[in-house]
């Protein structure tokens, strides 16, 4: 089995019993010095990760080109489930 203090260590999650002993102070300069690296990091420069840094890295004729297709789709799935669940009927008997 694990020592508390290994736990702390690592820097792994602790469970709620073992979390409400670990010392406060210690956890409150934690979160400082956190807040602080996070603000820093945020103000540096606008991120370029993740979907977002996809979508800008486009010209202005992509973006329309997938903006039309991602409407295209969706209008398209939406008529089909109101055809599936009998809301339009597309040849009347």
């Amino acid at each position: 089995m694990m020592e508390d203090s290994n736990w702390l260590e690592r820097g792994q999650w602790l469970p709620p019993f073992e979390a409400e002993e670990r010392d406060l102070s210690e956890g409150l300069e934690e979160a400082q010095k956190n807040q602080h690296t996070r603000l820093r990091r945020r103000s540096s420069g606008p991120s370029l990760g993740g979907l977002g840094g996809l979508i800008g890295a486009l010209s202005p004729w992509q973006r329309f080109v997938l903006a039309l297709l991602l409407f295209l789709n969706v209008a398209l799935l939406g008529c089909m489930c109101l055809v599936m669940t009998g809301r339009v009927v597309l040849f009347p008997p």
